[in-house]
């Protein structure tokens, strides 16, 4: 089987300099849990409802507006290709 075969092709691209307050609201309205961030195109890392979530408390000394996606972001993804067989 292939890594194409069981990939999710229906996710959200965001900038890790958008507002993260809006990426949340926009990732709950469209019933999809994760975005993939990306910069000048390229990927830079994906960011989850759960890893949202999870870090909001660290972030407890800047406003909530202000946030951004890199201050939710996971960086550390490692990737196959699509053609990989599993």
């Amino acid at each position: 089987m292939l890594v194409a075969q069981l990939m999710e092709r229906d996710f959200i691209t965001v900038s890790p300099k958008e507002n993260a307050q809006k990426v949340g609201q926009q990732l709950e309205e469209s019933g999809i849990g994760t975005a993939i961030v990306a910069k000048d195109g390229a990927f830079t890392g994906v960011l989850s409802k759960e890893t949202f979530l999870s870090r909001i408390g660290l972030c407890a000394k800047k406003r909530f507006s202000d946030l951004t996606v890199s201050d939710f972001m996971e960086s550390d993804i490692n990737c196959i290709d699509e053609g990989a067989d599993i």
